[in-house]
């Protein structure tokens, strides 16, 4: 399917960056924009669209699946605890979906950014945990991320690369951050990818993240501060047609 962004009229994403502008100028930032009483909804997407249906974001916006259900986890991890920092602004749900509507560009295929994002996300684990002590994790890892660097397209190779990672996900005696960081790439090795998959990959590695930080001693809420996957999205976004 050809995901061109706002189906490639301007008065579309018009008309949607105003309702979410409107509403992150209200000064309590209150939003009472729906009935809706599922207390797990997500109330910047409520404002958006005036209910919460996510799924909206692929027929009104026409954007991949994929993107509907990462901004979905963003917003989650925002109203939960976590702050993104774009532009040198920590950045509420509301202004983070306001930035996010006004970052895409008309008639732009999000499609051309989801490996890019998956790359990032992967490197950013390599640093993190004992490598020393798990070589076999570091080096799954880097068997995925070559697949995806050099353009695989062959499901076989991924298969047989995640046949040799499985072990690391599941071994017994591994730090909480290692077996994270296994998981994501196990997760990125199962191709072809759906939507699932891809928000499986973002939030091991964001979990792993937060585990590497506990080891460190970094205070739980210091280490959950900042979603640098959240800002790495919007950054990509900017920087692609």
């Amino acid at each position: 399917m050809n995901y061109s962004a706002y189906h490639n009229e301007q008065s579309i994403k018009n008309y949607y960056v105003q309702i979410m502008q409107d509403h992150v100028d209200d000064y309590y930032n209150f939003c009472d924009c729906s009935n809706n009483q599922n207390i797990n909804s997500n109330k910047a997407i409520e404002c958006l669209f005036n209910d919460y249906t996510p799924v909206k974001i692929i027929t009104e916006l026409n954007m991949p699946p994929w993107v509907e259900y990462l901004l979905d986890n963003f917003l989650d991890k925002i109203s939960a605890h976590s702050k993104i920092k774009y532009n040198e602004k920590e950045l509420t749900e509301k202004e983070f979906l306001l930035v996010f509507l006004e970052t895409v560009k008309v008639g732009q295929n999000l499609e051309k950014i989801k490996v890019p994002f998956l790359i990032y996300v992967l490197e950013s684990t390599l640093n993190k945990f004992n490598f020393a002590k798990f070589p076999n994790v570091l080096k799954f890892i880097n068997d995925v991320l070559d697949l995806y660097k050099n353009g695989e397209t062959n499901t076989e190779k991924f298969k047989t690369v995640a046949r040799a990672g499985f072990a690391c996900v599941y071994v017994t005696d591994i730090e909480a951050s290692a077996r994270r960081f296994a998981e994501a790439a196990y997760a990125a090795s199962q191709t072809p990818l759906n939507s699932e998959s891809i928000v499986q990959i973002y939030n091991a590695a964001y979990y792993g993240h937060h585990f590497a930080a506990c080891d460190a001693d970094i205070s739980f809420e210091k280490s959950k501060r900042f979603d640098p996957f959240a800002e790495k999205f919007l950054a990509l976004i900017a920087e692609n047609d």
